[in-house]
């Protein structure tokens, strides 16, 4: 039975130290008393001795910022923004220990293609909204465009000519009211 907690208590830190999050355990004090590879290399330490024992807010003060606004046995999922990265972290109170379980990762590269992929389709919406524009304009002005030929050609009887005059001042009426509530959409 000792081998095998021995063996079990190796695979743990094995797979602590396999993960890549960043792992920490903190008592009710805010002392560290687990933490992983990943956790340490992200404040450039490289042996867990230089951690445990320590406080949170002088290791990690985002995170501690955070642990200290949680409420008895309440876990959270949030994020962290610390200089120009982003860290997704979650806190899992271990209410048996009175202590917390902080896992977080960088997610920096993960929120870039979120607002790329916003910034995308707010182009792809702009693109549609001018092909939509610019085909409710082009319909006029192909309209006012044969009208003018028609009355160019000095062929027509009077009744034709007032006709054509109607289509180019419906059509200028139809681009002028098109404009205008464009102009109200856009403000």
């Amino acid at each position: 039975k000792e081998k095998e907690l021995r063996r079990s208590e190796n695979l743990k830190s094995k797979v602590f130290d396999w993960m890549s999050s960043g792992l920490i355990v903190v008592d009710s004090l805010g002392a560290i008393s687990v933490i992983n590879k990943q956790a340490l290399s992200d404040i450039g330490l490289h042996t867990p001795e230089e951690a445990l024992g320590q406080k949170i807010q002088f290791l990690y003060p985002k995170l501690a910022e955070k642990w200290q606004k949680l409420g008895e046995n309440q876990n959270l999922r949030t994020e962290i923004r610390e200089d120009e990265r982003t860290f997704g972290a979650t806190f899992t109170p271990i209410s048996e220990e009175k202590s917390t379980l902080i896992l977080f990762s960088d997610i920096t590269k993960i929120k870039e293609m979120e607002e790329r992929i916003q910034q995308m389709e707010k182009l792809a919406t702009i693109g549609e909204l001018a092909a939509g524009l610019a085909h409710e304009i082009k319909n006029p002005l192909a309209g006012i465009k044969g009208s003018l030929q028609l009355l160019d050609q000095n062929t027509l009887d009077e009744h034709s000519r007032d006709r054509l005059y109607n289509v180019i001042q419906r059509d200028i009426y139809r681009l002028d009211h098109l404009l205008t509530d464009f102009l109200a959409f856009a403000r």
